[in-house]
C-alpha cells in the first residue's frame, strides 16, 4: 500500500478520534462525577438512559483515557477522566475473592457476577495502561496479579471461588 495513502488514513482516523469522538464523550454524561467511574448507557445526545454500570466498561474507559494520555499527551481532562475510573474500579468492581463484578449500580453496589473473565481482562489492560501513564507501580502490580489469577483459573477452573 502507498505510504501517502497510509498517512492519509492515519490522519483521518486520528482527527475523527481527537476532534469528534473524544470531545463527544467528554461533553456527554459518560463521566460520573457523583459516584466515580463511567456511565455505560449513553444515547446519541450523550444522556444516560440506564444507570447500571458494567465492570468491563469501567476498564475499557480507563484504558481509553490512559492510552490517550500515553499516545497524544497528558491533557488534564483526560487524566481526570482516568482518575474517575481507576478509583471506581479498585473500590467498587472487585469482589473479596479477587473476581470482578459484571454489572453494578451507579453507586457501585454489585448486581451480577459472571464466571467468564471479561471484566478481569479489561481490568488488566486498563491498569497496565494507567500504570504506564502515571508511573504507578501499584497499578502495574494489580494488573499483573489479576492476570496471574486469570491464568490460574484458566489452567484449573475448579479453583474458581465463584
Amino acid at each position: 500500500m502507498d505510504k501517502q495513502l497510509i498517512k492519509s488514513y492515519q490522519n483521518y482516523y486520528r482527527n475523527r478520534l481527537l476532534d469528534d469522538c473524544i470531545p463527544f464523550w467528554m461533553k456527554s454524561d459518560l463521566l460520573d462525577r457523583k459516584y466515580g467511574g463511567y456511565m455505560t448507557n449513553v444515547d446519541r445526545e450523550g444522556k444516560v438512559y440506564n444507570e447500571d454500570k458494567s465492570g468491563w466498561f469501567q476498564g475499557r474507559c480507563l484504558w481509553t483515557f490512559s492510552a490517550l494520555c500515553n499516545n497524544y499527551g497528558k491533557r488534564p481532562e483526560w487524566v481526570d477522566a482516568a482518575e474517575l475510573g481507576v478509583k471506581f474500579l479498585n473500590e467498587k468492581c472487585i469482589d473479596t475473592d479477587g473476581r470482578m463484578f459484571f454489572t453494578l449500580t451507579r453507586d457501585g453496589r454489585p448486581l451480577r457476577k459472571r464466571r467468564y473473565m471479561f471484566s478481569e481482562s479489561f481490568y488488566v489492560l486498563s491498569m497496565a495502561e494507567y500504570g504506564l501513564m502515571t508511573g504507578d507501580k501499584e497499578a502495574l502490580k494489580k494488573a499483573e496479579d489479576c492476570f496471574e489469577m486469570m491464568l490460574r483459573l484458566y489452567r484449573d477452573p475448579s479453583s474458581d471461588p465463584y
